[in-house]
């Protein structure tokens, strides 16, 4: 027969496991409801993105005046570049699967709620996006930006290249929504010709988000370049529905502030 005394203590150890069941038990129920309430539908909730393989190759990145009578200063000097095998978004991100990454409190708002939230523009590319809320998306699908490098080799073509002016033509009119056919607004994703990956509105619709940060050319050859390390403006690339034919080469390049948005730049994503 056991003295009281250990009678006390089997009491008392009895009483810390039952404790610890109980806790065990709060923070199981705690782990299961984040799961089921928060994570598992920000899992659900993230669309399909249909992605190209692009291979690894070289191009020469930028504009020769000699050869393109629209070349900008800050498309010089050309350079050799060569990027490794990666994959970057068939077509624009748009409302729809935006609206997904706001919905599940991944993404901020675009600015434009009535025409993101607009049925209509459902298959529209999403604009009125600033550069943080494009990173943003592309992390919660686990992706990324594109950087600047990829860009422009995905837009001419990747190794299939034809060197077309434009991405996939020489006429602007195949493949691009810029301010001449466009009617003064977005149109939805896909509509026009591809370039030779299958890649669409790289060209047109609107311009696009990169990882970058904007700075000058060199004219070294780089590899798997990602641009200046800081800066104050962002690398877009593209034209949009709102620009002149003039805007929609595959080597137009310009910078932007992070936090600007405009009705005529959205962003595809890579990884």
């Amino acid at each position: 027969m056991p003295h009281s005394g250990e009678g006390s203590v089997q009491a008392s150890a009895l009483r810390w496991i039952l404790w610890g069941c109980l806790l065990l038990t709060g923070a199981a129920a705690i782990v299961t409801a984040f799961y089921l309430l928060i994570y598992k539908p920000r899992i659900w909730l993230r669309p399909e993105i249909e992605w190209v393989d692009v291979a690894g190759g070289e191009f020469l990145a930028g504009s020769d005046p000699a050869l393109d009578p629209y070349a900008r200063p800050n498309e010089s000097p050309q350079h050799l570049v060569r990027v490794e095998a990666f994959q970057i978004g068939r077509y624009e991100i748009t409302n729809s699967q935006y609206a997904r990454c706001v919905q599940a409190g991944a993404c901020g708002p675009p600015g434009d709620m009535p025409l993101h939230q607009d049925p209509g523009h459902s298959d529209h590319p999403v604009v009125n996006v600033d550069w943080q809320n494009g990173y943003d998306f592309c992390t919660w699908i686990g992706g990324r930006l594109p950087t600047e490098a990829e860009w422009e080799y995905a837009a001419r073509g990747g190794p299939s290249t034809q060197g077309y002016l434009y991405a996939g033509s020489d006429n602007p009119d195949h493949v691009a929504w810029y301010w001449e056919n466009s009617d003064r607004r977005t149109s939805p994703v896909g509509q026009l010709a591809p370039n030779e990956l299958g890649l669409y509105d790289m060209s047109g619709n609107v311009a696009e988000w990169i990882a970058d940060w904007y700075g000058p050319y060199s004219s070294l050859p780089q590899e798997n370049p990602t641009g200046p390390e800081e800066g104050s403006h962002r690398v877009v690339r593209n034209g949009s529905w709102d620009d002149g034919f003039i805007h929609l080469r595959c080597a137009r390049r310009f910078g932007l502030q992070p936090d600007a948005r405009f009705s005529g730049t959205g962003f595809r994503c890579a990884r």
